[in-house]
C-alpha cells in the first residue's frame, strides 16, 4: 500500500483551471443610488453544439479515437473542443525493470477559428504507461462551456480519471478548466462507493459532501501511512492554488463538478 500511495501522489505531481437593502416602507432611494445599485453577475446562456466524430472539420487531425466535439462562439470567434482517447495497446519496449506492459493516452484540444484555419488555443495530453494490470483512463461526463465572469471569453472544463490497478482501489481524478490558455486545475483521488460490492459495515461510510473534498495537502500523510488510514484521502483534491487569482465563480463551479463526478461505483 505504501508503494501505491507513493505512486499515486507522484502521478498527481507529474501530470503536472475559481470560485456574491432593503428600504423602509414607502421610501424610494435617490436616483443616483438607483443608478449605481450593483446587478447580480448572472452568466449568460451559451449556445453549444455537440458534434459527432464524423462531423468534425476535415482539417482537424484527431489523435486516437474522437469521443466528443463541441462548437460555440464567444469573443474569440468560433471555438471547437475535441476529446479523444488512444485505447490500451501493448508496448514494444520494456520499462526500466525489463517488464512489458500496456499504455493508453487521453487528449483534449480547444481550437479557435482564424483566417488561416483552426488554431490550437490549448491542448492537454495525459497517459498511463507501463501498466501490467488494468488501465482506467476515461473522460467523466460532458465538458462544460461557461462564461462565469461575463467577460465574453468562455471557460471550458473537462474531468477525467486514470489508474493502473488490479484491485478495487480509488483512481486519480483531474479537473482542468481553461479560459483562453490559462489553466486552473484540481487534482486528487476518487471516492469508491463499495456498497454494490459487499455488505461489509465499512462500506456504509457516508458519501463525500462539499465540506469533505479539500484538501489532501492538509492531511498528515505520515500518520495516514502509519495507521493505514488511506480512506481519509478518498474524494479529496490536493489544493486549489491554481484558483487563487481567478474569479470566485471559477472555484465554485470547479468544486461543484468535482463533487458530481468524484464518486466511483463498481457493478
Amino acid at each position: 500500500m505504501k508503494t501505491f500511495l507513493a505512486c499515486l501522489m507522484l502521478s498527481l505531481l507529474i501530470a503536472c483551471s475559481s470560485q456574491p437593502q432593503t428600504e423602509e416602507a414607502g421610501k424610494q432611494p435617490p436616483a443616483e443610488q438607483t443608478a449605481t445599485t450593483p446587478k447580480p453577475n448572472v452568466p449568460k446562456p451559451l449556445d453549444v453544439d455537440t458534434l459527432k466524430p464524423s462531423e468534425l472539420p476535415a482539417e482537424i487531425a484527431v489523435r486516437g479515437r474522437a469521443q466528443l466535439g463541441l462548437r460555440w462562439e464567444d469573443a474569440n470567434g468560433q471555438n471547437l473542443l475535441v476529446e479523444s482517447l488512444v485505447p490500451p495497446y501493448d508496448e514494444k519496449l520494456p520499462d526500466r525493470d525489463g517488464m512489458l506492459g500496456q499504455s493508453s493516452q487521453l487528449i483534449a484540444k480547444q481550437y479557435v477559428r482564424r483566417d488561416t484555419g483552426w488554431a490550437v488555443l490549448w491542448d492537454i495530453a495525459d497517459a498511463i504507461r507501463h501498466c501490467e494490470f488494468d488501465i482506467t483512463l476515461q473522460f467523466l461526463g460532458r465538458p462544460t462551456v461557461t462564461d462565469l465572469d461575463n467577460n465574453g471569453i468562455t471557460e471550458t472544463t473537462i474531468l477525467y480519471k486514470l489508474a493502473c490497478r488490479s484491485d478495487v482501489s480509488p483512481a486519480s481524478m483531474k479537473l482542468l478548466m481553461h479560459e483562453n490558455n490559462r489553466k486552473f486545475a484540481l487534482r486528487g483521488i476518487m471516492f469508491i462507493d463499495y456498497s454494490g460490492l459487499s455488505d461489509e459495515a465499512t462500506n456504509n461510510r457516508p458519501l463525500p459532501t462539499e465540506s469533505d473534498i479539500c484538501c489532501l495537502d492538509d492531511l498528515d500523510q505520515t500518520a495516514i501511512e502509519t495507521n493505514g488510514e488511506y480512506w481519509k484521502m478518498d474524494g479529496k483534491y490536493a489544493n486549489a492554488r491554481d484558483f487563487q487569482n481567478a474569479p470566485d465563480q471559477f472555484l465554485q463551479h470547479a468544486r461543484k463538478l468535482w463533487l458530481q463526478h468524484v464518486i466511483e461505483r463498481f457493478q
